[in-house]
């Protein structure tokens, strides 16, 4: 049986040779399963159908038509235009909010807080009442051998009077004025003294004391000459005198 089999294949291949070596090429093509045989066969060596022979040269070299015949009177199928290619889509921007400006907040200007005074000193309140001006004020310490009395040795002219408080809560009494009398002569500046006294309007005496203006010729001027007065006993709000009168050894 083997060797049966043999023999078939061995010839089977033998036919396959001389069909593929045959000078004739394929004229037509079975109608069962359109491949191509010799012109001269008479059957499909592929699937084995019979095959006229004779066809008309109308067949030769022709492919038979295996797709449905369309009908010519069928509605032509539009060509399609070549899509154009679509520019890319542009970015949506976003829509601009418009940014609301800040409505400007009016300056307020600060108040200005009001400078406390500062706490009242004792004698910023006070008043003096002061001598009548001009008044001359002696010096009377000048020794008469004769009569043994003392006698006028400097006299000072006083125009005005002035006080203030201190930073330090004292009384300070000034007064201007000028030399008028010396009896050593016009160069000398032997120093000119005053006494002076301070009462209250009752009568009471507050504050008492002595000064000498010094270095003044007979015409120099001298201007707010200060007097330091202690404030015992000065109380605000009330009122004072002040009296200046001459320095006398007597």
């Amino acid at each position: 049986m083997k060797k049966i089999l043999s023999v078939v294949l061995v010839l089977i291949l033998i036919l396959s040779f001389v069909a593929c070596g045959n000078d004739e090429k394929a004229e037509k093509y079975c109608s069962s399963c359109g491949e191509g045989i010799l012109k001269s066969a008479s059957f499909c060596e592929h699937c084995g159908a019979d095959v006229k022979t004779g066809d008309s040269a109308s067949n030769e070299n022709s492919i038979p038509n295996t797709f449905p015949t369309i009908n010519a009177t069928s509605t032509p199928t539009a060509t399609a235009k070549p899509t154009e290619t679509n520019k890319p889509a542009e970015t949506n921007k976003p829509i601009a909010t418009p940014t609301a400006k800040p409505t400007p907040t009016p300056t307020t200007k600060p108040t200005p807080t009001p400078t406390a005074k500062p706490t009242e000193k004792p004698t910023e309140s006070i008043s003096i009442q002061f001598p009548k001006t001009p008044l001359d004020v002696n010096t009377i310490n000048h020794l008469n051998v004769n009569t043994g009395k003392y006698g006028i040795s400097q006299t000072i002219r006083i125009d005005s009077f002035d006080y203030k408080i201190d930073l330090l809560g004292h009384l300070e009494l000034y007064c201007s004025g000028e030399k008028t009398y010396d009896i050593n002569g016009a160069n000398s500046t032997y120093f000119c003294e005053m006494n002076w006294r301070l009462y209250d309007l009752d009568g009471y005496l507050i504050a008492s004391g002595w000064d000498a203006v010094g270095s003044l010729k007979v015409g120099d001027k001298f201007k707010n000459h200060k007097i330091n007065v202690s404030l015992i006993g000065i109380t605000a709000g009330e009122s004072y005198r002040l009296e200046v009168f001459d320095s006398s050894f007597e």
